[in-house]
């Protein structure tokens, strides 16, 4: 979670598409959309994406607020597990106009990637799931990937909107992994906030394994096809069949 954007830094996040696309930044930082398309393996059932990174337009039709900050998918029911190996650093609840929800925040670090610079981690966050579905999970615990995290769910457990898991990824300073502080009010957690760590697209993530990708495409590793040694980067969070 993050603090909702105001006055002049929110005028500055209208304009943040087209001042970084100009930089053509791959990973996306701050929101602003990489372009980057998930293509699913031929044979097996993956749940699919409904709403990318940096998308100003929603499933309705209706112009958000800001852009995407993460990606929307999944179908009622569908597990949801973790894209890497981590540790669990916060679990909390969430209660907005449409509905109670709670939230997952999970640290990946270099080597839960397998990524050569120990220098960047990871935090991915996890929104719109149930609490009796996260009740095995324990803030301070590890996680593999593949674990199951939750079970996709309306938003706010209120039918009227669309089953999906919402994940966010942050890049950060591995040194900073642990600058987490938090907003209250009335002693309950509202959301998370570490100055050093800024969104990126979750689908570049998905991409590190591969040295040759087609160009904006990104091919999706399902969590147990990613269990073999020397793979990179996140797995799908969705679990497919």
């Amino acid at each position: 979670m993050k603090p909702l954007a105001t006055g002049l830094f929110a005028a500055m996040l209208a304009v943040a598409p087209a001042i970084c696309a100009a930089a053509d930044d791959p990973k996306g930082h701050g929101g602003v959309a990489t372009g980057l398309v998930p293509v699913y393996p031929e044979g097996r059932d993956c749940p699919v994406l409904t709403s990318l990174y940096g998308d100003w337009i929603d499933l309705d039709g209706r112009r958000r607020d800001r852009s995407h900050e993460g990606v929307d998918g999944g179908r009622f029911g569908d597990a949801v597990v973790a894209p890497a190996g981590g540790r669990v650093l916060a679990i909390w609840p969430v209660t907005t106009e449409i509905g109670a929800d709670w939230s997952v925040l999970i640290l990946h670090d270099p080597a839960d990637l397998g990524l050569g610079d120990p220098a960047i981690s990871y935090y991915s966050e996890f929104d719109h799931l149930a609490a009796e579905d996260i009740a095995h999970l324990r803030a301070g615990a590890r996680i593999g990937r593949g674990d199951r995290i939750g079970t996709v769910r309306h938003p706010g457990g209120n039918p009227a909107f669309r089953a999906e898991v919402h994940w966010e990824v942050y890049e950060l300073p591995t040194a900073a992994q642990d600058a987490l502080t938090w907003s209250e009010r009335d002693g309950v957690r509202q959301g998370w906030w570490n100055e050093a760590a800024t969104l990126v697209d979750p689908l570049y993530g998905l991409g590190l394994d591969r040295d040759d990708p087609a160009p904006g495409q990104v091919a999706i590793t399902p969590a147990q096809d990613a269990m073999r040694l020397g793979f990179r980067g996140f797995s799908y969070h969705l679990e497919c069949r």
